[in-house]
């Protein structure tokens, strides 16, 4: 299993927004590619980075890497650039991909 993981720091008055708007649209539209089999959203709450900004990363369960490498060579540029679109310079993302080794 890997886990394909963005990271997102949002302007604090836009955050709310920005979490109904991945909720509602963007998670949806990521998850119908069909590259993923699930998905968890979680907040980072210690430490605060930026007083200014909320950080929250989105974790996407994908089976294989060639599931990821499919995603990134198909719909992911489309869809980064929906957030941008929508956002603008109100959102900073990194993304990084873990391999799970053990889980229970």
């Amino acid at each position: 299993m890997y886990i394909y993981g963005v990271t997102v720091a949002v302007d604090r008055e836009m955050a709310e927004t920005w979490l109904s708007w991945m909720e509602e649209i963007h998670i949806p539209e990521i998850m119908d590619t069909g590259f993923f089999n699930g998905y968890t959203i979680l907040e980072l709450l210690d430490p605060v980075v930026d007083q200014n900004n909320r950080t929250f990363n989105v974790q996407y369960r994908c089976p294989s890497y060639d599931h990821y490498q499919a995603y990134l060579n198909g719909p992911a540029d489309e869809l980064r650039k929906a957030q941008m679109k929508k956002f603008g310079q109100k959102t900073v993302a990194f993304r990084t991909l873990l391999k799970t080794i053990r889980s229970t």
